[in-house]
Order: C-alpha cells, then structure tokens, then sequence
C-alpha cells in the first residue's frame, strides 16, 4: 500500500501573523507570503485523525501549493481517479499535466474571479486528464486562505468524477432530441434514415436498420456508415425470432454465423448491439449498432439506451406504418367508389364490360385487362385493354377447360394472384400461350361470382414483378365482387326488359281475344231477354244467370290483365277522396253475396263505423271483392270473418277464412305476379288478384300481410292510413 501523505501538507503553518480568509489582495495576483512559523495543533486539529479522514476519503482530495502551483498531497480517491496507482505519483507534479489545456483555463479563471472576489469558497466544472491521456469532467469543490496581508498561503479541494452524471445527462438529452426528431415525420424511409443518423457517432460508429415486411423477408432501409457502398445483412435472425436483443463485446469465431461475421469485418466492428423493433405485440425489425476503433466497448447502459432507442423509434414506426396504410386504404376506398359509381350508371352488359376493364385497370394500377363472361361453358371475350387485339380473337370463345387444372379458381371460385410470369405458369400452365406475349409482371385472375353461381372472369396483367399485400389482395376481391354484382344486375335488367315486352305483348293479345266473346255473349243475352218477353220460358231464366255470370268473370279477367299492364308502365291511376271503410266492406259483400250463397259460405262480418281515410274508393272496394273471393274459394264451405277496427293513425281490415290454408314455401312469393299458393288444376284464375290488392293498398301508403297454416285457413289484414292529404 502506497505511504500516506504528510499531513503537514494539509493545513496552512501558523506564525506571529493570524491566518485569514483571502480577501487583501485586491490585484489578483496568484502570490503566496512567506511561510510562517507553525503552532501547535488543538486537540481538535490531530494529525492522525486528519490522515485517516484523508486516506479514506471516498472523493478524491488535493492540496496545491498556492506559488508554484505544484501538488502537495492528494489522497489514494484522487489518484485512483487519475489512472495512477499511488498519491505518491502525484506529490509534486504541475497541475497543468493533470488538466486539458481548456481545463487549465477555467481553472485559473475560477480562482482569478473568487480571490479577486474575496471568496475563499468556490465550485466549478472542468476537464482533467487521466494517466492514459483520456479525459472525464470534474466537480472541483475549492477552498482558498489568505493571511492579514491578503496572501494566499493555503489552496485545496475535493474533485467528484461527473463521468457518470454527464454520460446520464447526455443520455437523457440524446433520447429526448431523438423523439422529437423521430416524430416530426410520419414517412416510413425518412424516419428510418434519421433513426440511423441519429445512432451514429451517440451509440455506434456503423448502424444499419432491417424491417420485416409483410410476406415475411427482412429488408435493409437504412445504413448509416463512412462507407456508403458497404452492404451486407446483419444479425437480425436471432432478434426477429426471440424478440431479445444481442451484445457481442468482442468479435470471435463464435459470433453469429459466418455471414454476419464477414459484414462485421467488411465494417471493422470489434463490438455490436442488436436490438428488435417492436410495438403492439408485432415484430417490426432490429436496429444493429457496431463499434469500429477505440478504447470504448458496448455495455449494459449502451444496450438500455438503444433499447429506448429501439422503443422510441418502434412506436413511430408503428405510427408511420399505420399512417402509410390508412393512406393506401383511403385511396383504395375512392378508387372503388369510383368503380362503383361509374358500374351504377352503365345498364347493359357492354357498358358495364367496359367500365369494368377502364375503370378497373384504373382502379387496381394495372397496365392490361380483359373481361370473360361464362355463356353455355365457354368464356366470351366482352371487352379487354393492353393485350394484342389478335391474341385476344385467337381465344374468343375460350373453353372453360382451360382451367380444369385450377381447382381454387373454379371449384373454391378464390382469386388466383400471381407476383410474377413464373410463378403464374407454375400453377396454371394452360395460361402459357397468353403469359408468354405479355411480359414477365405480375398478374391475376378473379373469378366473377354472385350468390348463385359464376358469370366470368377478369384477367388483370402488370408490367412489374410485384409482391401483393393482404390488403391489396382483398382489394382485387372487393373489386371482382362489384363487378359481378353489376354484370348480374345488367343481365337482369336485360332479361326483365325482354320478358317485359313479352308480358306485354301477352297483355294486349289476351286482352282483345277475351273482349270478342263479351260482343258474342252480350248479343246472345238480348236474344235470351226478347225470348222472355214472348213468353218462351223454358230455362231462359238459368241460361240467362249462367250467361250473366260469365259476362262479369270475363270482365274481371279483363280488368285484372289490364291492371297488371298499367301497373307495369306505372300509369295505375288512382282517384282519392274521403271513404268508409266500412261502407267499402258492405258494398263489396252485397257485390259477393251470391257468390256467398253458391259456395255456401257464410260471411260474419264486424264493422267498426267512422273508420275513413283519403282512399280510392272503387280501387279499395276492388281489393276488399279479391280478398273475399280468396275466402270464398279456399274457404271449404266454411264461414268467413269480416273485420274492420282502427288503430292510432291506421284503418285496418281482416279477411279470415278457416280453409284449406297456404304453405310456408308459398306464402313468400304469393303476392307476386301470376302466383298462387295452390294448383290451378284444382282451383281457377290467373293468380292477379292479390298482386293487384297489394299494388293498390302500397299505392295509398298501407301494407297487405298474410298469416297462414296448410289446414288452418289464412288471415289477411290490410292496414290503410287515416291520414288527410296535405
């Protein structure tokens, strides 16, 4: 163990002259007085007291002998903090060789100003140098005495490593500059650029950023390194899989593979720090941090900074990730509503072909296009962009065996998606004769399908080999989607527009071939009435009710296919005015009471008075003689309930009768056009009737329901409005 120092050379000598603080000298000279003579310590002041306090003191204390400027005693703290092994290799020494030429300044400033100041206290930072000539911040804690004449005869201090304090604070600083730099942008290169700026020279000399994308390879975004052409992959694999970071503090054999080995050597790394990227439970990537030359070496406060590091610059990722993709999405969105608006104005199926191929090529960035539809089991070339016009003829029609081999795109009807011509041709090779003229870019097929079944398919063709996003993915799905919906509706609107005209034409033949035996029938009742007159009786009376009875069910006929027309061509026209619906009720069962009285059928009807509404009356009685010839004819015989009754705002009617009922599977389409619930072979009419009611009654702004069991009969309620007009 190294001697302790002289005591002695800790406390200013006492003379004839009493010790002051300084204050004197008002001219700042750095002088000392001569020394004088010692006086015998107090029992307070015991050298081996001093000398023990001294020795193990944990900061480092130095006395300075106030003329030469030499060291006179320092204790083991202080050498320790110097790199040197004992105080004695100190005692003596200039205080310049222990200070940077900036340090020697402040120092000499400190003391200028505080004795200048009178000021035997003083605390300051500098800079001193340690035995290797590196150098670390000091808090020096000062004390200066001066005698009566104002002579420094006494300077020493306690010195306090700020290494630690000012590697804390540069830590803090570094973190705090690099969230804000790593939040002023949202773009996902830039801020990784930045966040390997920021990492060189505070963390590392070399540094390199990795990202995972989404089809799981790892890409480098950003290096940052004196050598711009140096690229090779880093350590990244152990990191991305375990989510732990990676220190090496030497570089050896055993450093992580033979590949890493070498970029560590391109770089001249001795030491690297690798630490994941992460936010939101998702791996993001690693960012690698290398040390190049120097005495210095990663250790655990570098690996918790790059880790915050690492934290800081994951969550902006994340944000800028989040960022780029609600972009895409939202640009995504209006590129389909786009499409979407634009299929909503096309009505034929040619229209709809080319705002599919135009439109969607635009939509999805693609350079060539063409649309197939499915017609008898062979694909139909509708319409197509980018591809040769004679390529296209060669293939027009298409057999749909082409596909035969692609069970995901015929049988699962999937998309089948495809980054490249390769890889294309590896899962549909019958696609070689077209793939082999159009490049070697991505390319994919979608399938057209509506709930019921396939109508075609899209071919979609880019110039670029491409990697294709989920959300990509699911926008070409979204797309197909749309366009089969409105092919579908085109061919829909197609096929009604031709049995339309159809029903028409049936309409308006039907219509005058049931009006020629009405001339015919009505000549024969005035012959029937004139026999009468002559007193010829004999079953002119039955022939005449028989004759009269057809007459009124030809002219419902009539009237009910002349409905349908007019209802077709939205030209039923109604004649408002303040009804009863009771009266409507009464009139319609005096219209039906021999009808009644043939089926054997009796009507029990309740009608609540002073139910009226602003209705059609001959429209409204219309709909009541419908509802009860349905009774009537389903009712077996049985009797039928009549109701009318309000409610808040609504008139209601219910015709129920105890019949034969109406099936489950009949019930939903009973109110179409020419439908019934039961046979026609068993029970007459064209199935008008209820449609009729139901245009009629939604025509005045009321609804027709039907509740019904086979057995159990059927209820029908009308409910009207009660409402005025205006």
């Amino acid at each position: 163990m190294a001697a302790a120092p002289r005591v002695s050379a800790l406390f200013p000598k006492r003379g004839g002259e009493r010790v002051r603080r300084p204050g004197a000298d008002r001219s700042g000279k750095m002088d000392v007085p001569e020394p004088l003579e010692p006086e015998p310590l107090r029992e307070a002041e015991c050298p081996d007291d001093w000398s023990r306090l001294f020795h193990h003191a944990g900061l480092g204390m130095a006395s300075m002998d106030p003329e030469t400027w030499c060291i006179k005693a320092v204790n083991p703290a202080f050498a320790r903090m110097h790199g040197y092994d004992s105080p004695e290799e100190l005692v003596g020494r200039h205080v310049r060789e222990l200070l940077t030429p900036e340090g020697f300044v402040i120092l000499y400033a400190e003391l200028k100003v505080k004795v200048s100041a009178d000021e035997g206290h003083h605390t300051f930072e500098t800079v001193h140098l340690r035995k290797d000539g590196s150098c670390f911040p000091v808090l020096v804690d000062g004390v200066t005495l001066k005698d009566e004449r104002g002579k420094v005869i006494y300077r020493a201090a306690s010195f306090q490593d700020l290494t630690a304090r000012k590697e804390a604070e540069d830590r803090f600083s570094f973190i705090a500059r690099a969230g804000e730099v790593l939040a002023s942008s949202l773009d996902e290169d830039t801020l990784l650029q930045r966040l390997a700026e920021l990492s060189v020279p505070q963390l590392a000399d070399a540094c390199a950023v990795d990202v995972l994308t989404e089809d799981g390879h790892v890409e480098r975004r950003a290096v940052m390194h004196h050598d711009p052409n140096t690229s090779a992959p880093g350590a990244t694999d152990q990191v991305l899989r375990t989510g732990e970071p990676v220190i090496v503090t030497e570089l050896t054999d055993m450093a992580h593979g033979e590949e890493h080995q070498t970029w560590l050597r391109q770089l001249g790394v001795k030491s690297f720090i690798c630490v994941p990227l992460q936010a939101r439970g998702q791996m993001l990537g690693a960012l690698t941090l290398g040390l190049q030359s120097g005495p210095r070496c990663h250790g655990p406060p570098d690996v918790e900074l790059a880790q915050e590091l690492a934290r800081r610059a994951s969550l902006s990722l994340d944000n800028a990730l989040l960022f780029q993709k609600a972009k895409e999405t939202q640009a995504r969105t209006e590129r389909l509503q786009d499409l979407t608006a634009a299929l909503s104005r096309a009505a034929s199926v040619e229209e709809v072909a080319g705002v599919v191929i135009h439109m969607g090529l635009k939509a999805t960035r693609a350079q060539r296009g063409a649309l197939l539809q499915l017609r008898e089991g062979k694909l139909h070339l509708m319409c197509h962009s980018g591809y040769p016009e004679a390529l296209m003829r060669a293939y027009q029609p298409l057999p749909l065996e082409v596909f035969s081999g692609s069970q995901q795109l015929l049988h699962e009807r999937r998309p089948l998606i495809f980054g490249s011509r390769a890889e294309c041709l590896a899962q549909v090779p019958e696609m070689t004769p077209v793939s082999s003229v159009v490049g070697e870019g991505a390319r994919a097929l979608l399938p057209l399908v509506t709930e019921q079944r396939m109508i075609g398919f899209i071919i979609v063709g880019w110039e670029e080999v491409k990697s294709f996003s989920q959300p990509e993915k699911d926008f070409l799905d979204a797309l197909s989607l749309q366009c089969a919906q409105a092919l579908e509706r085109a061919e829909l609107y197609r096929d009604s527009q031709a049995a339309v005209r159809l029903r028409d034409e049936f309409l308006s033949v039907a219509s005058h071939e049931l009006k020629t035996p009405l001339t015919s029938l009505g000549l024969q009742h005035v012959l029937i009435e004139r026999a009468v007159s002559e007193g010829v009786l004999d079953k002119a009376h039955a022939r005449l009710a028989a004759s009269v009875r057809q007459v009124n069910r030809l002219g419902s006929l009539v009237g009910s296919l002349l409905d349908v027309s007019r209802i077709s061509l939205g030209k039923l026209a109604l004649e408002p005015s303040e009804v009863d619906l009771a009266q409507v009720v009464k009139d319609g069962l005096e219209r039906m009471e021999a009808v009644f009285l043939q089926a054997g059928s009796i009507p029990r009807p309740s009608l609540e008075p002073g139910v009226r509404g602003w209705w059609d009356g001959s429209r409204l009685e219309q709909v009541v003689v419908n509802l009860l010839s349905n009774a009537v004819k389903y009712g077996a015989g049985k009797p039928v309930v009549i109701q009318v009754d309000s409610e808040p705002g609504w008139g209601r009617l219910c015709v129920r009768d105890e019949g034969i009922g109406i099936s489950a599977e009949a019930l939903s389409r009973l109110f179409g056009r020419f439908e019934r619930g039961v046979s026609d072979r068993h029970y007459g009419g064209l199935g008008l009737g209820l449609y009729i009611s139901r245009q009629i009654v939604e025509a005045m702004g009321g609804t027709i329901t039907v509740q019904s069991e086979l057995g159990h009969g059927a209820r029908f309620t009308v409910r009207l409005p009660l409402l005025a007009p205006g």
